[in-house]
């Protein structure tokens, strides 16, 4: 009997992420997870830029910048601030200055197919997270080049 609970509970909370796990919900995703990420890093970059007045602690701070785990957390930085910025600018245009949104609202909000992204919202996503890509990739080619 414990492991019908147990399974069912599962599929209940599977359930809340299985449905909606669609362009428009990975966007959200990201812009917050990035978002989050950009303000971790600006406090210890700092504390970091300060330790360079230490030459003992600014050269064990390179070696920990040699680390692998470090190298990958640089290349999602830069993916973090190409696609938190660009996102970010798409989301200016639709929220504030209406571009991209359709000519009419439709009467029910709560018909989910009709107030997803529109085709030129969709279009600009993909923008978004093409731009980031390529950028990410020429950013790490940079850094570790």
């Amino acid at each position: 009997m414990g492991e019908n609970v147990l399974e069912l509970a599962i599929r209940r909370v599977m359930g809340w992420f299985l449905p909606i796990i669609n362009l428009e919900r990975v966007a959200y995703i990201l812009h917050r997870i990035t978002g989050f990420y950009l303000a971790i890093y600006l406090p210890l970059h700092i504390i970091s830029t300060h330790n360079s007045l230490n030459p003992v602690a600014w050269r064990s701070e390179l070696e920990l910048y040699s680390l692998p785990l470090i190298k990958a957390g640089e290349i999602f930085l830069i993916f973090s601030i190409f696609f938190h910025g660009l996102n970010g600018l798409r989301l200016l245009l639709v929220e504030y200055f209406n571009i991209f949104l359709p000519k009419t609202i439709p009467s029910s909000l709560y018909l989910e197919k009709i107030l997803s992204l529109h085709n030129p919202q969709k279009t600009m996503l993909y923008i978004v997270f093409v731009l980031s890509i390529v950028l990410t990739i020429l950013g790490a080619l940079y850094l570790y080049n």
